[in-house]
């Protein structure tokens, strides 16, 4: 069973409000400005067309036509750009903007000179991909292309791409790959699991607290991470001396590298600490995240259960501890973890935080609130406490302060989906529909292999009316993790809208067969409320098929599980309208 937490669930706190620029360099402003950088981790520099000098990126950089950007070692960026495509970079990678137009009919060129990127097209047009042995041709899809020197290779994970060399044209589907070899030779195989491709783009939540190294020689890589700028603590950490290289080095190195998606650097660093010590209960901690990351929950559990046994008092090890209850849908063992945290340690902005995501997840806003803001503050542990500052803030209904909440924390840590996906919904609740999906499509890019986002992403498509966008992303969320109930629920509500009622009662059951599951982020007492909205829903589709009877049957039963539920009065007040002697009823 996949079960999937590399996104904050309780952002679903606000899920029925769904349905409804700071340049790098001030005095060089772009003559065409084709997008911007939305996330950036380690050097990642560019090269302006207009100056033809390097500088470093920052968050919110305007990218101009004619712009290389260029990624080192240890580092990643996504960049958003104007024809509605995201490019998740990895490290050692170089792409050239090298001929972008904002008409429709015009043909734009982004040029890959070297490395592995990411693309998210959701708009069909003329748009290519170049390396040097081979033409990409995008046709409103998400696929990974790599170029390394006379070689290229295009892994295909939706939609259909159009590969070609000087004599043979090649269109892969979902789930091919093909090799172009010196311009001549191409391969085309079928992966079982494509996505395996892009483990390096993947969201790692931290579990290491920069706070809790008491390294004296690590003080300048500490003071590197509060500031978001992880090429300079790797450049502090090489230059540590090596009598301060103990167990704290070792930590921080690999926690970083984690944090920048290179697992299997990290892994080889935390394969020799555990050589040394099996029962490393840090080392247990980072490996059980990254496992739970990518969904092999088993070992996760294994990994931070021995962690906390060996370490009690370890505040990595029931970070992890709880990042893997809560993956294995046991949000109160999760919840009661963090608790002992706390107590642990009280004055830790990161266990604060984690717990302060646990309490918004069982409905309770007002102690989320109070914890998430005690958090708060300078340095990159803070960052996820702003971030739960700003879902408390939506599930109030304070956009304002969820759009101030949320910015903060990209300034902290721009690769977290989590804050993304909250600026978008707070974006689309102030009426900035456009604006919001950007941001959500820049979380799915991300997170990619995350099946709750991608419900959100497809609502997004669904309110521009950009069928079958919004279809794509349901089913790539159900097959990505068929126990959530989410995409149902909204591709029913596509479904019902589309005249398609028969199929959206199936869908509707699938997604209450499944309610239980969100157990992974939602307490009880939401779950009850998903399941009594999930019911008003039905209720209309019933209505709709004229089945009127079992319409007013699911509203009562909605009522019974959530008396407060305003949907289920309404839905219940307008069936008994064409019912005589049911005015009383009614009102």
């Amino acid at each position: 069973m996949k079960k999937s937490i590399r996104c904050l669930m309780w952002f679903t706190v606000v899920l029925y409000g769904l349905s409804f620029a700071v340049t790098a360099d001030e005095h060089n402003k772009c003559k065409t400005n084709i997008g911007k950088v939305v996330s950036k981790q380690g050097n990642v520099v560019i090269n302006r067309a207009a100056t033809g000098k390097w500088e470093r990126v920052r968050q919110r950089s305007e990218v101009c036509e004619g712009d290389t950007i260029r990624t080192g070692i240890r580092s990643r960026a996504a960049v958003s750009l104007v024809n509605q495509t995201v490019m998740r970079i990895n490290q050692k990678s170089t792409a050239k903007m090298e001929n972008f137009s904002l008409q429709e009919e015009a043909r734009s060129v982004l040029r890959l000179i070297s490395g592995v990127i990411q693309f998210f097209s959701r708009k069909p047009r003329n748009y290519e991909i170049a390396t040097v042995t081979a033409t990409i041709g995008i046709r409103g899809t998400e696929f990974v292309v790599v170029a390394d020197g006379n070689k290229t290779e295009v892994t295909v994970f939706e939609g259909i791409v159009q590969a070609e060399n000087d004599t043979v044209p090649l269109a892969l589907s979902a789930g091919e790959t093909v090799s172009i070899v010196g311009g001549q030779t191409m391969r085309s195989t079928s992966l079982v699991n494509p996505r395996e491709q892009v483990q390096w783009g993947l969201y790692y939540p931290p579990v290491l607290s920069v706070s809790e190294i008491s390294n004296p020689g690590l003080q300048d890589a500490k003071n590197c991470i509060d500031q978001g700028d992880y090429a300079c603590a790797f450049k502090a950490l090489e230059s540590v001396a090596s009598a301060d290289k103990n167990d704290n080095y070792f930590y921080l190195n690999a926690a970083l590298l984690v944090a920048v998606g290179q697992t299997k650097e990290a892994d080889a660093i935390i394969d020799d600490l555990l050589l040394v010590n099996s029962n490393d209960a840090t080392a247990l901690a980072l490996r059980s995240v990254i496992a739970v990351s990518q969904n092999q929950i088993d070992d996760a559990l294994l990994d931070a259960a021995k962690a906390v046994e060996t370490s009690p008092d370890s505040l990595s090890a029931r970070i992890a501890l709880s990042y893997a209850q809560q993956a294995d849908l046991d949000l109160s063992s999760a919840t009661e973890t963090m608790q002992q945290a706390v107590n642990f340690h009280p004055d830790n902005a990161l266990a604060k935080a984690r717990l302060a995501e646990l309490l918004l997840a069982t409905g309770q806003v007002a102690d989320a609130h109070k914890m998430a803001e005690s958090a708060t503050g300078s340095g990159n542990d803070s960052a996820r406490a702003h971030t739960v500052l700003g879902y408390t803030a939506l599930a109030q209904i304070d956009t304002d302060m969820a759009i101030n909440a949320f910015n903060r924390a990209l300034d902290i840590d721009s690769a977290d989906p989590q804050p993304h996906l909250g600026l978008g919904l707070a974006l689309i609740r102030n009426g900035e529909l456009e604006a919001g999906r950007q941001e959500i499509e820049a979380a799915v890019a991300l997170d990619s292999n995350s099946a709750i986002l991608r419900p959100y992403l497809g609502r997004a498509y669904y309110e521009e009316n950009r069928s079958p966008l919004d279809a794509d992303q349901y089913a790539i969320a159900k097959q990505l993790d068929d126990n959530d109930p989410t995409a149902y629920l909204f591709d029913a509500i596509r479904k019902h809208s589309a005249n398609q009622p028969v199929e959206a009662v199936q869908d509707l059951q699938a997604s209450i067969e499944r309610n239980d599951n969100r157990a992974v982020y939602r307490g009880r007492n939401l779950l009850d409320q998903d399941r009594a909205a999930r019911g008003a829903s039905l209720s209309r589709i019933y209505d709709t098929l004229g089945f009127s009877n079992l319409g007013i049957v699911e509203s009562s039963n909605s009522l019974a599980i959530d008396p407060a539920n305003d949907s289920a009065h309404r839905f219940l007040s307008d069936s008994y309208r064409n019912i005589r002697r049911r005015e009383i009823s009614r009102v």
